[in-house]
């Protein structure tokens, strides 16, 4: 029997239900950020940052158990390109890839392996796979950095794992000989978890999270033969819990961030001299600015971006004002920092990695969570992005109609209007990210709404390639339809299916009763909603 309930239409008036011509010729200032795509549980939780390979593609790694390698275009195509096993070939990989001399990518994994202490492998840009080496066994919690290509042709990269369990780093050769050069006991530091920087003069350079004089982490040198000097002991003024890898600033200096200490406790960006000379060039304060600092990049401009994990309210570009869950910022060589983007789980949440800056000058990233299904996006972020919608406004008459109107903000004639019901809006922090519908213009209207219900509403510019780009959202807009709400309606069925029809990001609460016939066991259920008629 088939089971049809057309108790709740909700009608949209005056939407072109298809997407229409998109216009970007005004090219505006300032960056914004355009979602290219929602990682799901095959791709997702990525931990790492992209690397833009010879291709022109981007490449990624997700920690999703049991975690995946993934392609994505400079347009947005995402591909999963190797899922692993959830064996031998490893589980969970946290870190990024890099793109060795050889052209193809290396990276590592967390666990799995001969001894499910992790692996490095190697993957061609066609997805070949192979096992370059296991890490041994060990007692200890293991997290493997990335690897680095020394100019002597080796890797080099750094674990948790160790005999003191207080972290290592290592060599290992493109025959996957791995040598152990140098185990951390704790004064000299602990827990390293970040990529090595190689300096011209052959030394390389690199952090850990933990150890040092006060246990908060160091900044240390090393020699391709072992040779360890701490150059610095974190003491919580000057930053705490270091977690990224350093980079190189056109003034030959090093800079990098710690994830906690400073001022206010929210972390720090930092400048160091290759002879240890440490000043902290910004403390965050978990306003606006964001707290937990991810990677740093040096960007062509001279100024250093990067991505703070949290956030809190803030009002940003574009109208923006919502729970911020991450943001992307700038900074000068000389401190002075700026906020450029604040997320709002609908477009990523909790980034846990540096950009990427691609050719075109835009950098790229991802997210850790939030998005389609709270595993994460990745994102294109740069100047050639048209503007979010602003000033987006609603209101409701009797008939339960709501209309809502915008301006462009700086390019694009094609929109994505996004709703959510005040029970979404609490459960999941933000909207779905399905669209309710496409609009062309900038104006819609929806009819025949529940009553006395409130309705959140934001608008998102689209690109030529629909939902593989969209810009920032709008300000969100609440509505309240007038009168009073209905009564839940309970029902039940029995047997067959409920003829679906998409209702995208309107959150509608169903609320039922199960009476099972004699002898029947019913654990699932299927809900659904269509138009009124057959």
């Amino acid at each position: 029997m088939r089971v049809r309930d057309c108790s709740l239409p909700v009608v949209l008036a005056g939407l072109a239900l298809g997407l229409g011509p998109t216009a970007a010729s005004a090219q505006p200032a300032e960056p914004q950020l355009l979602t290219l795509g929602f990682l799901s549980q095959a791709d997702g939780s990525p931990q790492g940052s992209l690397v833009q390979a010879s291709d022109g593609n981007f490449y990624g790694t997700a920690a999703a158990p049991p975690g995946a390698i993934f392609r994505l275009t400079p347009t947005g195509a995402l591909t999963t390109l190797y899922t692993f096993s959830n064996s031998a070939d490893g589980i969970g990989p946290q870190s990024n890839l890099i793109q060795a001399a050889d052209g193809n990518l290396y990276g590592t994994t967390t666990a799995g392996g001969a001894y499910d202490n992790g692996t490095v492998f190697k993957l061609s840009l066609a997805g070949a796979f192979s096992v370059l080496a296991s890490f041994p066994a060990n007692p200890c919690p293991i997290y493997n950095s990335a690897v680095v290509q020394g100019s002597d042709g080796n890797f080099y990269g750094t674990t948790t794992g160790g005999t003191s369990c207080a972290g290592t780093v290592y060599r290992i050769t493109p025959a996957g000989a791995l040598t152990t050069l140098h185990n951390f006991s704790g004064p000299d530091g602990a827990l390293p978890q970040a990529a090595l920087l190689q300096l011209s003069g052959g030394a390389f350079y690199g952090t850990t999270s933990q150890g040092g004089t006060d246990n908060l982490g160091t900044v240390f040198s090393i020699t391709a033969s072992g040779a360890l000097t701490t150059l610095v002991s974190f003491d919580g003024t000057n930053g705490a819990w270091p977690a990224a890898a350093l980079v190189l600033g056109t003034d030959g200096n090093l800079y990098g961030t710690t994830s906690a200490g400073g001022a206010d406790n929210g972390g720090t960006v930092f400048r160091i001299t290759p002879a240890g000379t440490l000043t902290t060039l910004y403390s965050f304060t978990g306003g606006s600015d964001g707290f937990a600092p991810n990677g740093l990049i040096d960007a062509t401009d001279g100024d250093f971006y990067g991505t703070t994990g949290g956030g809190t309210n803030g009002c940003l570009t574009a109208g923006r004002c919502s729970g911020s869950v991450g943001t992307i910022f700038e900074i000068t060589t000389s401190g002075a920092l700026t906020t450029l983007y604040s997320f709002a789980v609908a477009d990523g949440e909790n980034p846990a990695a540096a950009l990427v800056q691609a050719a075109s000058g835009d950098f790229y990233g991802t997210t850790s969570a939030g998005g389609l299904d709270g595993l994460g996006t990745v994102f294109e972020f740069g100047s050639g992005i048209p503007l979010a919608p602003v000033s987006l406004t609603g209101s409701s008459n009797s008939s339960g109609t709501v209309a809502l109107t915008w301006s462009t903000g700086g390019g694009g004639t094609a929109y994505n209007v996004y709703a959510a019901s005040a029970f979404d809006w609490q459960a999941n922090g933000g909207f779905n990210p399905q669209p309710l519908a496409a609009v062309t213009g900038t104006s819609a209207s929806f009819s025949n709404l529940a009553p006395g219900t409130t309705y959140y509403f934001a608008v998102a510019w689209v690109d030529a390639g629909g939902l593989s780009g969209t810009s920032g959202l709008s300000n969100v807009v609440t509505v309240t339809t007038p009168g009073t709400p209905p009564a839940p309606a309970y029902f039940h069925g029995g047997g067959g299916s409920v003829s679906p029809w998409p209702l995208a990001a309107l959150l509608l609460v169903l609320l039922w009763r199960h009476m099972p016939a004699p002898r029947r066991r019913i654990r699932t259920f299927k809900a659904g909603y269509c138009p009124d008629q057959d």
